[in-house]
């Protein structure tokens, strides 16, 4: 229900080409600075992404939920992307894994 919802709510989002840093920075500074009101993000990336996500696709924010795996052995990750740029993750952290789902 809620990759559909993101979904739907991203169907009206801007281009990634009309992004400007500045508003996205003070949405995920907003964001990081209440996150601690509401729930711990450690051990919770899929939870805290799926909320990242709803909260930038609320602001219009061309960003994508994406959910990647690795073998040898299994492990699962889940991150937010806007464009290229990585927003609650780290790039090494996550170019170990294969995407399989994007929302």
């Amino acid at each position: 229900y809620l990759v559909r919802r993101l979904e739907k709510v991203h169907a009206r989002r801007v281009s990634v080409a009309d992004l400007q840093p500045e508003p996205l920075c003070l949405m995920l500074n907003s964001f990081f600075q209440l996150r601690p009101w509401f729930y711990t993000a450690y051990n919770n990336c899929l939870f805290d992404s799926l909320m990242l996500s709803y909260f930038l696709a609320r602001t219009d924010a061309p960003c994508k939920l994406v959910i990647g795996v690795s073998t040898k052995p299994f492990r699962a990750d889940a991150w937010v992307q806007c464009g290229g740029l990585v927003v609650n993750s780290y790039v090494e952290d996550v170019q170990v894994y294969t995407p399989i789902l994007t929302a």
